[in-house]
């Protein structure tokens, strides 16, 4: 969909608004926007937020229970990779379920939620209950974890905040999202039908966020459209706590761990950004790539095969590939630049490296196996025809000059990141912590993927630089974690008690970030106003059945698919009634209409070549079945100053910029 007119412009207000804060203490706990809505509202809210600790925390929790019970991880790094494991288990059980028939309900999902609670109490409360010890407990707390856990929760309040009043999600994406996740409930599972929304007769799109957002939905009794939002939180929330495992891998520091998520939760914009765009599908890949790494890792480094971490590492890849297929090249990316660094090691220490490499093959050969059955329906849809074009190098000047095109990257991750960031390789490579330059080599590799064409090589489009430029928050994060991390560490050994004045000081730029990180919700990308949901309910309400809507549209990636510009797209999901702009994966999969994308696409081009009151438009209108046209407050195309000035459409609704007309064909559809 493309950024604002200035995005440059806006991040660096934000960014402005953090160093200027950062200089003054004046205002530091000024949240007057925080408002609770009577105690019933706050008691909700509480409720919601338990079933989703349940939720997003039991299934991963119980699975590390049962193949990890002597794992060597702390227990917030165990709550962490469990919920990255949740995010992979969610759309495996939707695809064994397709694989055996099995209906999803809300019935199932709390039992299976019963079981997990069960197996957790097998597997922990005898130990729990023998190690118990309130004292005990309080002295493991210690300062890395308050912060760890203040930070966290900071997180999760500003992630809240900002979504408050935001009842349908934002921007593009997030249409064809909901309608997916709204179809899994339907059907209680995956499909092949797109109907009653559109004549689609595949499903392949990547499908792990929209699982998420049905268990949510069955548990918690939201309406698919709110839980989208609420899930989108949830998982930004758990993109950036995941990488604290990962980290404290990678450097061996702790204290790297905790400013990786400072810096990604709050100092950076990404991912919060994401709520603009619905960018949700490859949030959710990267809630399960730092943890899918983090096993697979595990599992190389083992001195023998554990049963055990490998089938958490196999868990976590398959539920990867099934979620975001893109973000899986990132997977591969990383253990490309990680992989022969650690042979080489372990060359030196004449380690079993056949051993090794069996090992870590063996993995993916599992994952492949489980989401084998997957792969060959994606076959039935266009997706690999538009791979094997782009694989064939027959790309054109929109791919290089608008889709791929790389624009400022500052926009992305701020200059102060980048400073810090490059200060981290620099410093790994000047200790010889090998790890660390490993991340630097990823970033690399990254940039490659979608750049090909500077190696020569095909493939250009398949994976295209704003992807990249959206996810350096992670290795970002990581090396800047690791140059503040080492130097906050070299503090603590020599001056043990300035560790507590460090401590004070994260938490107070951790809170000034946050004030920052308020200005991250852009009404720019709101295409839904609270005036186009008064519409949308008098819609419902005196509107037929059957009555399908002209909305307005543009053209869009190349002139190729025709998106929504107004809340007219989303009619069908909010209405129930029809309109004349599908999701965007109406050019990604096939429909049960013969040359359904060039008869969608010539619609809109043949009404965009003429006025809608001449002969012309009224015939293309009356053959695809038009009886009324929308005007959402965001606008688009179609003027109303016209409509009103022909006798072929009458006024039925305006309020608030929001316009919808009736078609009059002449004794016809919509006449008087």
């Amino acid at each position: 969909m493309g950024l604002k007119d200035n995005p440059t412009e806006y991040i660096r207000k934000i960014d402005k608004c953090l160093i200027l804060s950062m200089a003054s203490f004046v205002a530091l706990y000024s949240f007057q926007a925080i408002s609770l809505s009577g105690w019933s509202g706050y008691a909700r809210g509480v409720w919601l937020s338990a079933l989703s600790g349940l939720l997003f925390l039991l299934p991963g929790y119980a699975l590390l229970s049962v193949l990890l019970p002597k794992s060597n991880l702390d227990l917030a790094q165990q709550l962490i990779v469990s919920a990255g494991l949740t995010a992979a288990i969610a759309p495996l059980l939707l695809l064994f379920g397709w694989l055996f028939g099995l209906k999803l309900n809300r019935l199932i999902v709390a039992a299976l939620l019963i079981a997990c609670v069960s197996v957790i109490l097998w597997r922990k409360g005898s130990d729990w209950i023998r190690r118990f010890s309130l004292w005990k407990m309080v002295r493991r707390i210690d300062l890395l974890n308050i912060l760890l856990i203040f930070v966290s929760l900071l997180i999760v309040f500003i992630r809240f905040l900002v979504v408050r009043d935001l009842t349908v999600p934002m921007w593009g994406d997030s249409y064809h999202h909901t309608m997916i996740a709204q179809l899994i409930v339907h059907n209680q599972g995956l499909f092949n039908s797109w109907e009653p929304y559109v004549p689609l007769r595949t499903f392949t799109y990547h499908f792990g966020f929209h699982a998420a957002v049905a268990f949510f939905h069955w548990i918690t009794g939201i309406s698919v459209i709110r839980s989208v939002i609420i899930v989108g939180q949830i998982f930004n929330i758990l993109a950036v706590l995941t990488l604290y495992p990962l980290t404290v891998r990678l450097t061996e520091n702790r204290w790297s761990g905790v400013v990786a998520v400072l810096i990604a939760g709050l100092l950076s914009p990404m991912p919060m950004y994401y709520v603009n765009w619905g960018r949700y599908t490859q949030l959710a890949g990267q809630v399960i790539l730092p943890v899918a790494l983090f096993f697979c890792m595990e599992v190389a480094e083992h001195e023998s095969w554990d049963v055990g971490t490998s089938a958490l590492a196999v868990i976590a890849l398959a539920g990867l590939v099934v979620t975001h297929y893109r973000v899986v090249l990132f997977y591969l990316l990383f253990l490309a630049a990680w992989f022969p660094a650690f042979l080489a090691r372990k060359w030196q220490n004449q380690k079993n490296i056949w051993e090794i490499i069996l090992r870590t093959l063996a993995i993916g050969l599992a994952a492949l196996i489980i989401v084998l059955p997957w792969i060959r329906n994606i076959f039935t849809g266009r997706l690999p025809q538009i791979y094997a074009y782009l694989l064939r190098g027959q790309v054109n000047s929109f791919i290089y000059n608008e889709y791929n095109a790389i624009g400022d990257i500052t926009f992305f991750v701020p200059w102060y990141l980048i400073v810090l960031g490059i200060g981290g390789g620099v410093w790994g490579m000047i200790r010889r912590r090998w790890q660390v330059v490993v991340v630097m080599g990823w970033i690399v590799l990254l940039f490659l993927l979608a750049n090909p064409y500077v190696l020569h090589l095909p493939g250009t489009g398949i994976v295209n630089n704003f992807a990249i430029l959206i996810a350096l928050y992670m290795p970002a994060s990581i090396l800047s974690g690791f140059s503040l991390g080492s130097l906050l560490e070299m503090v603590r050994i020599k001056l043990p008690r300035a560790s507590y004045v460090v401590g004070f000081l994260l938490i107070v730029v951790a809170l000034l970030a946050a004030r920052a990180r308020l200005l991250t919700l852009d009404p720019h990308y709101i295409l839904v106003t609270k005036a186009d949901e008064k519409a949308m309910a008098w819609i419902r309400q005196n509107t037929p059945a059957d009555a399908k809507f002209l909305v307005n549209s543009f053209f869009a990636h190349g002139n190729s698919v025709i998106v929504g510009s107004d809340a007219g797209w989303w009619i069908p999901l909010l209405t129930g009634r029809a309109n004349t702009v599908p999701p965007i994966t109406y050019a990604s999969e096939t429909s049960l209409v013969p040359n359904y994308i060039i008869e969608v696409n010539e619609f809109a081009r043949k009404l965009q070549s003429t006025s809608l009151d001449t002969v012309k438009a009224l015939q293309l209108l009356r053959e695809n079945d038009v009886t009324h046209i929308y005007i959402g407050e965001k606008g688009g195309s179609i003027q109303p100053e016209k409509l009103l000035q022909s006798s072929h459409y009458r006024v039925i609704y305006h309020q608030d910029n929001v316009w919808i007309f009736e078609v009059n064909y002449g004794g016809t559809k919509g006449s008087d």
